[in-house]
């Protein structure tokens, strides 16, 4: 189910809700390894690097540049990291023609055991540059980021499938 929020007059909140096919602790250290964004930015989200400025990564404060096919970049850095329940992180330092509609983002990822199998839930918040910007912030993120994060969120559904060799 994917969703974005058009109440709100300070943000545009858009959150897909999945399940994956694995163990609650499985999942969410598959989210969050380092290196998973180079595996599920794919198609037209395609990360070609990051650079780490803060780290090590999987710690609270860790800081990284992603560097996106496109020419996007931006800051992400992590804010929250319970496992295996919540992780949470922020983008920020837009490059391109996204930092004219945004200076941050938030995204939390909430994971729940459903028996053998887990379920996901990942909810960005993105914040105007200006007011004045919202509708055309709203309108990016509903047309062309949520296809984005959708293929990203099934590739994870795809490489994070349970090993049949696994529990």
């Amino acid at each position: 189910m994917n969703q974005i929020e058009t109440t709100s007059d300070t943000a545009v909140v858009a959150t897909l809700r999945g399940t994956v096919d694995n163990t609650l602790e499985r999942v969410f250290d598959f989210i969050t390894v380092d290196d998973v964004v180079l595996a599920i930015l794919t198609g037209p989200t395609a990360l070609e690097s990051y650079d780490i400025i803060t780290g090590p990564w999987g710690r609270i404060g860790a800081s990284r540049w992603l560097n996106f096919r496109s020419g996007l970049r931006a800051q992400e850095t992590i804010d929250t990291h319970i496992r295996p329940h919540l992780y949470g992180y922020h983008l920020a330092n837009f490059t391109g023609d996204v930092s004219t509609l945004t200076n941050l983002a938030t995204s939390q990822w909430t994971f729940t055991a459903a028996g053998t199998r887990t379920h996901v839930t990942w909810t960005y918040t993105w914040r105007p540059q200006t007011p004045q910007r919202l509708d055309e912030l709203r309108q990016w993120v509903s047309q062309t980021w949520l296809t984005w994060i959708i293929s990203t969120f099934q590739e994870t559904q795809r490489l994070s499938k349970r090993d049949p060799l696994g529990p």
